[in-house]
């Protein structure tokens, strides 16, 4: 019993564990050949006992919190930038506008992917009262009467 319960974990424990070993191989050597200031943090850190993702992390945040003025101040230049006379379409070369017609039919190619996929259909809406809406409230439901009518039950000899 015990070693067909060590065999079935084995089975379930080993498409997960394998994939993470490798991780953690490449992890391993990645830290053999970080780069030397990397390496010295991370040992600086492991001989205080401390977290390094946790102290990187907090790192980030705080740069990215000291980093919002200059963020604010850009995004009011660009603004200014659209408004003024930098961005005016008589501005615009024959290349600027090829580039302009280009994106501008990706975004109509991606929203007209997104609908059929989120619909999950590549036909168009129908309206409640088309002709093609009859006919598709026709089939669904003579097909949900199928799936929603029990078994035929087979007549079995009393004995």
């Amino acid at each position: 019993m015990a070693t067909t319960l060590k065999s079935a974990a084995k089975i379930v424990a080993t498409p997960i564990t394998k994939p993470l070993s490798a991780v953690y191989r490449r992890a391993v050597i990645a830290q053999r050949f970080a780069l030397p200031d990397v390496a010295s943090q991370v040992e600086a850190a492991q001989a205080a006992g401390t977290d390094i993702a946790a102290a990187s992390t907090r790192q980030y945040f705080d740069l990215q919190l000291k980093l919002l003025p200059y963020r604010v101040t850009k995004l009011k230049e660009e603004i200014d930038c659209l408004a003024g006379e930098g961005s005016s379409l008589s501005n615009y070369t024959y290349k600027n506008w090829i580039i302009f017609v280009r994106f501008a039919v990706r975004v109509v190619f991606l929203f007209m992917v997104g609908t059929m996929v989120g619909r999950q259909s590549v036909y168009p809406s129908l309206l409640p009262d088309s002709v093609f809406a009859v006919e598709l409230e026709r089939k669904y439901r003579s097909a949900r009467a199928a799936v929603a009518a029990p078994p035929p039950q087979t007549q079995q000899a009393a004995h």
